[in-house]
């Protein structure tokens, strides 16, 4: 079951690292999005499709990133959801 929430405002984040190995060069970027419900979400930025194709490698810019999620499911909502249907 999947609570689905409008966005109401996302901003554009980047930082370097990642879980797996937080010391690497590679950069990331990603969208914090707030909901209509007041939950604030983490989605991956996703890019437009290149063509040609990009060497492996290759930074993309972020003029390159798709625009953020119009909807999204809220796992907060969600949770409170299925605590108010199983107590």
């Amino acid at each position: 079951m999947n609570i689905w929430r409008d966005v109401e405002h996302a901003t554009l984040r980047s930082g370097r690292g990642s879980f797996l190995e937080p010391a690497t060069r590679r950069r990331t970027r990603w969208w914090e999005l707030v909901l209509t419900c007041g939950h604030q979400v983490e989605r991956h930025a996703r890019y437009r499709k290149a063509d040609p194709p990009l060497p492996q490698g290759t930074r993309r810019s972020a003029d390159d990133v798709l625009p953020p999620a119009v909807r999204v499911s809220c796992l907060e909502c969600r949770r409170a959801v299925l605590k108010e249907m199983f107590s």
